[in-house]
């Protein structure tokens, strides 16, 4: 895989490396007693739930896309996915805008190896009209599995889930902020944003200067650092190991 250069102090996070901090989830567990048969398919699932989790949680709520003003129409905005130095993956987010209509498509891949060899790809969209989020789709595959195939519909002011199975009610009202747009822009005064992987809710607490962290689940959270308003690094950590995601400039 590509190497990056370590000539940008926007690397140093001066954290502990995820290897070690992995194995002594693992050995919590108690996961190496029986390394052939729990221990493998443990690794395997907490590595995968930290996978699918990181990408994504999707953050809208009507203020400006300051990002991408003056820059050319369609072009993306392109994040690399570092661990260990290494770049193992993108994520490129492509914003159009249509009358009263905003539209985010993301594609994502990530090639991970930890004992595991794991190759994640995905496709996502995300349709906001008038400063409410009306349609989203995830798909995301998983060593070329579909891992995740939904769909969320707003109409007559509910949402609905929608899956290759069945429909299911979504409890929700109108919802304004969903993650993707922490990725753009500095969420300044949003307390919660929807995170359309877990069809829930999620606290966004700032940390100050310019630096926001959001909970996910069990021990998984996503820290975002800005700088005069546009997101420069985001580090997502997990029990398992860490990444940090840099966006590419152009």
């Amino acid at each position: 895989m590509k190497r990056i250069e370590k000539n940008n102090d926007i690397l140093s996070t001066g954290k502990t490396s995820g290897i070690s901090t992995y194995f002594s989830y693992l050995m919590s567990l108690k996961l190496f007693k029986y390394p052939n048969v729990i221990g493998l398919k443990a690794i395997k699932r907490h590595t995968l739930n930290f996978i699918i989790i990181l990408f994504l949680c999707p953050v809208y709520n009507g203020y400006s896309n300051k990002y991408f003003d003056n820059k050319e129409p369609n072009k993306p905005l392109t994040y690399n996915i570092i661990r260990n130095d290494e770049v193992i993956g993108k994520i490129k987010i492509i914003l159009t805008t249509s009358g009263d209509s905003i539209i985010y498509d993301i594609e994502s891949d990530v090639l991970a190896k930890f004992i595991l060899k794991f190759k994640v790809v995905g496709k996502e969209k995300y349709i906001y009209k008038n400063g409410t989020l009306v349609y989203s789709s995830l798909f995301r595959t998983l060593n070329d599995k579909v891992k995740t195939n939904h769909s969320i519909h707003y109409q007559g002011g509910e949402y609905s889930l929608k899956t290759p199975e069945k429909i299911s009610p979504l409890h929700f009202e109108a919802i304004q902020c969903n993650l993707i747009r922490l990725f753009i822009n500095e969420p300044i005064g949003i307390n919660l944003v929807f995170c359309d992987n877990q069809q829930q809710m999620v606290k966004v607490e700032p940390l100050g200067n310019g630096i926001y962290k959001v909970d996910l689940s069990r021990g998984k959270y996503n820290i975002f650092h800005y700088e005069n308003g546009r997101c420069v690094k985001i580090e997502a950590v997990s029990p398992l190991f860490d990444v940090t995601l840099i966006p590419v400039l152009s």
